[in-house]
């Protein structure tokens, strides 16, 4: 399965952390999210990226069992929402 995802995967705008965590969870999405992932992968890599980082951040988080390091990476994903979202109707 992995092999499948991998040319997915190959042109993204992250770090090896952040293509590893991809490849081990693609194959887990539904197709909603996924047909998102490639929306965002086409149109939005930033937010991608950014989105990723948290995403490994909060999986590092419950896998630690550490509730302080829970709490940080659930506010530094509040200020991500709280920025203004682009303007989708405009693509």
């Amino acid at each position: 399965m992995r092999k499948k995802f991998d040319n997915l995967v190959a042109n993204l705008p992250l770090d090896k952390e952040g293509k590893d965590f991809w490849l081990r969870n693609l194959n887990k999405l539904s197709d909603e999210y996924f047909q998102a992932f490639i929306f965002l992968k086409n149109n939005y890599p930033e937010d991608l990226s950014r989105a990723t980082k948290i995403l490994i951040e909060k999986e590092r988080a419950v896998l630690t069992k550490n509730p302080e390091y829970f709490l940080k990476v659930l506010g530094e994903e509040r200020k991500i929402f709280k920025t203004p979202w682009k303007d989708l109707s405009r693509k």
